[in-house]
């Protein structure tokens, strides 16, 4: 087996690390030392299809340091992993396993955990991207079709009351959350419409993580941007042909209107919506990572 699996994305040229794709879908496992690889994968098998398990061992003497790495192919099978296993025994007179999503390779963040009631259980509320003329009505029925739906909102703008095209759905576990995200992301629609689901971040992650030192914080820039912020991927968007400029500094009658921005790599999709999505008129968001660097 490799040891470190990647692969290059025919859309970005750049390397993959499947051991986070897709997201969420390796978990890390705190079990006995007596514990071996033939006894982790019984155990946690039944919860989907696992790609791997890799019990970490003493290079040395090659005894079990008691942690594991199991990778499924679904994010759905690891919250469901997780849910089941978590704080059980494998014998009776063995310790309780401690069973959790593991943190990508090579990351540096700190773990994130959210107080905030609809953020618990971790990873079960999901941030959709849809149509605008998609009623909450038939978002809800999509989302429905799946247990332990707690609430599903469109947002929309203060003003006018008009849907912003995104909305948040909440479960109240995080394997149906998956699922669905999963599922619907796979057909690639509802009511006819397209949509996108994505794990949506923690509510107050935005307020308590500061952004890296280098970085200005992550809002509108100059119109023309002078100085954008260090490459991590880049973002187009599209607008109509509305008259106006996404910032409103053009009174006359404008071509449609296709953005390029170059932003820093801890911005996430969810982000940039939100932050596009306040004027009018944008059509989509496509998000795509690049090798290019700026200069200095």
């Amino acid at each position: 087996m490799d040891s470190n699996p990647t692969h290059d994305s025919s859309d970005t040229g750049k390397p993959i690390d499947t051991d986070n794709d897709p997201p969420h879908s390796r978990i890390f496992i705190i079990c006995p030392k007596t514990v071996d690889e033939k006894e982790l994968q019984l155990q946690f098998s039944p919860f989907g299809n696992i790609q791997y398990c890799k019990l970490l061992r003493d290079k040395t003497t090659q005894e079990s340091k008691g942690l594991c790495y199991v990778k499924y192919d679904k994010a759905s099978s690891a919250a469901m992993a997780i849910e089941n296993l978590h704080g059980q025994k494998i014998s009776e007179d063995s310790t309780p396993l401690k069973v959790m999503v593991a943190e990508p390779k090579g990351s540096n963040s700190v773990r994130f955990t959210s107080t905030e009631p609809e953020d618990l259980p971790p990873r079960s509320r999901l941030f959709v991207i849809c149509a605008k003329e998609l009623s909450e009505e038939g978002l809800s029925q999509t989302f429905s079709r799946y247990p332990d739906m707690e609430y599903c909102k469109l947002m929309r703008d203060r003003n006018t009351n008009e849907p912003k095209g995104f909305g948040f759905v909440k479960f109240s576990k995080s394997s149906v959350a998956a699922k669905a995200m999963e599922e619907i992301n796979e057909a690639g629609e509802t009511s006819g419409m397209k949509v996108k689901v994505l794990i949506a971040e923690p509510k107050n992650k935005r307020e308590t993580t500061k952004p890296p030192l280098d970085v200005e914080p992550l809002a509108p820039p100059p119109f023309p941007a002078v100085a954008p912020p260090p490459v991590g991927f880049c973002a187009a968007f599209a607008y109509p042909d509305f008259g106006v400029t996404p910032y409103n500094f053009a009174p006359y009658q404008l071509p449609r209107q296709r953005l390029f921005v170059v932003c820093h790599k801890s911005a996430t999709q969810e982000q940039l919506f939100r932050l596009f999505s306040r004027f009018a008129g944008m059509e989509y968001l496509a998000v795509s990572y690049t090798h290019l660097t700026l200069p200095t």
